[in-house]
């Protein structure tokens, strides 16, 4: 139930706009984002968790496929750029980590996605982090499950308030 609260605040945040302002973007106008790119980045979001338990927002502020505009295009599964092995090259990796000054051989519980792939996010350091919480990564991914059903199976939520739901995902646990 709160979930599902918190995801309608957001719809009606995403729909309306910030003072008074339509969205006209391809990225979430949210309280606590501001697109700073027209259809690719999305601005930084600060996480109260810790550093430890979130992308830092000025490394990881979040980036989507510019092809990734509606839910058709990001929805199924034969959709151009969504290759289900959006794996990180270990080069990518290792980049990750020292951004993140974090030694090589810590254990990660993933390299996520701010953005989840499926809804468009790319697979960059600009919207990947080191996740070391396992915990969270469970808590995360079901987020991302209840809004992939939400988007692309149910239609009772839109992607940009998927997305705005995606960059503050610690809000809705």
């Amino acid at each position: 139930m709160r979930w599902s609260l918190a995801l309608s605040l957001v719809f009606l945040v995403v729909a309306c706009g910030t003072s008074g302002r339509s969205v006209t973007t391809t990225v979430p106008n949210h309280p606590s984002t501001t697109p700073t790119h027209p259809s690719t980045t999305l601005a930084p979001v600060s996480c109260p968790l810790g550093r430890d338990r979130c992308p830092d927002p000025t490394l990881t502020p979040g980036e989507i496929e510019s092809n990734a505009t509606t839910p058709q295009a990001v929805c199924s599964p034969t959709a151009p750029g969504r290759d289900p092995r959006r794996q990180l090259t270990l080069t990518q990796e290792h980049a990750d980590l020292k951004q993140y000054g974090i030694p090589t051989g810590t254990k990660i519980a993933e390299y996520d996605h701010l953005i989840a792939y499926w809804a468009g996010g790319r697979s960059t350091l600009r919207n990947v982090w080191p996740e070391r919480d396992g915990t969270d990564k469970k808590k995360k991914d079901a987020l991302e499950a209840r809004l992939f059903r939400s988007v692309c199976i149910d239609r009772t939520t839109t992607l940009l308030a998927a997305r705005a739901v995606m960059l503050t995902f610690w809000a809705y646990w």
